[in-house]
């Protein structure tokens, strides 16, 4: 498909070929950017899946994760129950 699309555009009367057009090495990614994959059983599958996340995501699922432990603790000890 791309190679058909670099000829039509070879064709066109005027058209700058892609060959003139000068080479740029792409940017490498921030470090907060970057994929980190993780093997996780989604679910009530046994089956790991490979999830993959930018730090940011894995640091903010994380804050969230400890944020839902804090206030579950939190509820359990205000309202007298306690786990089992």
């Amino acid at each position: 498909m791309m190679v058909m699309g670099l000829l039509l555009i070879a064709q066109v009367p005027g058209a700058v070929a892609p060959a003139s057009m000068p080479a740029q090495a792409p940017s490498p990614p921030a470090a907060e950017q970057k994929l980190i994959c993780h093997s996780e059983t989604v679910g009530q599958s046994r089956i790991a899946q490979r999830i993959c996340r930018t730090k940011t995501e894995w640091d903010q699922i994380e804050r969230q994760t400890e944020e839902d432990v804090s206030n579950n603790v939190n509820k359990n000890f205000n309202t007298g129950n306690t786990p089992e």
